[in-house]
Parts: C-alpha cells; structure tokens; sequence
C-alpha cells in the first residue's frame, strides 16, 4: 500500500515530562496524527504556551489512518484541506540520518570519481603495454629474421670451412705423395 501525507503536530515542552491532553512532552520533540488526537486535547495542547506546537504532516497508509480514533473531527478536517501546504514532520534522528547519508552518498561520488580516474589510468597503461607489445613483437621478428639470416651464412662458413679442410687435407696428401715419390727415387 502507498502512503499518504495526514495532518500531524510536532510537539515539545520547555521541560521534561510535561502532561498535557493525555500525552507525555518533553524537551524531545514527538509527532502526533490530529487524527490520534481529541478534540478537546488539541486545543489543550495548542493553547499551552509550555508547549511549542508545529504544524507538520506524517505519511500513513490508508489501514494506519482509518484506525486513528478522530478523522472525522473538525480539527482534522481543517488541516486536512490545508495539507498541500504542511510539510512532513523530521525529528532529529530522521535528520541525523539524512545529514549520514547525505555524507555517505558524498562519500561514495569521491569513490566513484577516484574508480574512474584509476580506471582511465589502469587504461592508459594497458594502451602503453599493448604498444610496447607490438614493438617487442617487432624486435623479436628483426631478431628472429637475424637469427635465420647468422645460420644461413654459419652454414655457409661451416662449409666453405669443410671446403678448406678439404682442399688443404688433398693438398696435404697430393704434395706429400709428390714430394715423397722422388725422395724414393733419389735414395
């Protein structure tokens, strides 16, 4: 069920346990439905210059409303048709709580400022490391063709070197056969 606004009054005593219309004051304000009231209760307790009365209105379904003893009465009629202009009673632990959550909500925007500049720079740098991972990708494929291009040319020295080997080992063989022929010769 939704709530509506009803007329109320919000009472306080200059002192603690003040009696008046068959309800107990005190420094503390306290809200009271006119509805809940008497007739001859109100005009006890607005006519007490030991109270301070305000008028102000309280949100009730239509079960809490019907339920109060006096809707009917001429009191809360007339602020009945004056309600647009009363404003909802806050008594200082509503108020309390509104100043924490206000607090709490200006809490939680500077969280939500500080998630996103550390989003935007968790960004930034996930953009510097791809950019750096696509220069490292391209120094390793410069290395990677290096690297192919030192084992072509090893293998090429590898052979002219077996080459070498090669021809010095038949020179080697073919001027000591030379050479040794005539020295068998000579004897």
């Amino acid at each position: 069920m939704s709530k509506q606004k009803y007329p109320a009054i919000h009472v306080a005593a200059t002192k603690e346990n003040f009696r008046r219309g068959g309800h107990v004051f005190g420094l503390q304000a306290r809200t009271l439905a006119l509805a809940a009231l008497h007739p001859d209760a109100h005009a006890a307790i607005l006519a007490d210059k030991s109270l301070v009365v305000v008028e102000t209105a309280v949100h009730l379904d239509a079960e809490e409303a019907a339920a109060l003893p006096h809707h009917e009465a001429p009191h809360v009629k007339a602020a009945a048709a004056r309600i647009d202009a009363l404003h909802p009673a806050v008594d200082e632990d509503h108020a309390k709580r509104a100043v924490a959550l206000a607090d709490i909500e200006a809490d939680l925007k500077q969280r939500e400022a500080a998630v996103a500049n550390l989003e935007s720079v968790v960004t930034g740098r996930a953009q510097q490391l791809d950019a750096r991972k696509v220069e490292l990708d391209e120094r390793s494929a410069t290395l990677d063709s290096l690297e192919a291009d030192l084992r072509v040319r090893l293998a090429d020295l590898d052979k002219a070197k077996s080459e070498f080997e090669a021809a010095k080992l038949a020179h080697a063989v073919n001027g000591s056969v030379k050479g040794a022929a005539p020295a068998h010769g000579k004897k």
